[in-house]
This record gives C-alpha cells, structure tokens and sequence, in this order.
C-alpha cells in the first residue's frame, strides 16, 4: 500500500498517451524504469552497508576481488562457497562450518528490501558476513590475514 502512489505516477510518467492503458512502447519504458529503480535501489544498499561496516575503499576492493572469484556469475554466494573462499585462508572443520552457516543465514535472514535469495549473499551481505567473522576473528581469520591482523 506505501508504495502505490509511487507505482500510480511510475505508470503516469510512462503512458505516452496518457490513456491509462500502456502500448508495446510504454511496456519497455516501465520496464527500464523498473531496472533503474532496482539498479538504485542495489546501489544505495551497497553504500550504506559499507558505511555501516566502516571498512576502508581498499578493504571494499579486496573483499569484491574475493567476492567476484568467488561468484559463478549469478551475482551472489553460496555459504558454500563462502566455505571455499575461507578455506583457501584459514581451515575450516565441521564446528567452524556450522558456525559459519549459522551466521550466514543470520545475515541472509537479517537482509531486506532488494530481491536476494535467502542461501545466497548478494556483495553488500556479503561484507556484514566478513565484518562479522573478523569482528568475532572466526577461526582466528584475522590472525592468518596480513590486511586485518594487528
């Protein structure tokens, strides 16, 4: 219901003809509308969780390095291969997986607003992951990581 006023003049600013029904061409603007406003809404999800987590500009470009390697390409992370990406920095065993699926889907529980699986971490959940496991230094990461120890 809150968002009805802004879906009413979405599809006003879109109907050329203003006659409330929408042609072929009024269908392709509302869904580029729509693209832009999801792209937007991504983005500022993105920079408030980064400046909720305080990491610094090259802190973020390492964590999207290992973040995109990570990533088969649909964009987000599988506690999987979070697992994996850990693994190559600290080893993981049966107690720290289940510690770190616990807090995984914390984190995907705890997200709202932008469309994102629920076993899945789009980027910006996936820095509250890390700023969690190095704030706790979950299987001491903090200590076998040159950028974070100290």
């Amino acid at each position: 219901k809150d968002m009805r006023p802004s879906l009413l003049a979405i599809m006003e600013e879109v109907d050329s003809d203003k006659s409330g029904a929408l042609c072929f061409r009024d269908f392709l603007r509302l869904m580029q509308r729509m693209s832009e406003m999801q792209d937007q809404a991504k983005l500022t999800k993105e920079h408030n969780i980064i400046r909720n987590t305080a990491f610094t500009v090259q802190e973020v470009q390492d964590f999207r390095e290992l973040f995109l390697a990570s990533d088969d390409g649909n964009g987000e992370l599988s506690v999987h291969q979070v697992k994996k990406m850990i693994n190559t920095i600290t080893p993981i065993g049966d107690k720290y997986y289940e510690d770190l699926r616990l807090l995984f889907q914390e984190v995907a529980a705890e997200q709202r607003g932008v469309e994102s699986s629920r076993h899945m971490l789009d980027f910006p959940e996936f820095l509250v992951l890390m700023q969690r496991l190095l704030d706790v230094n979950f299987a001491r990461i903090k200590d076998r990581t040159s950028v974070f120890a100290g």
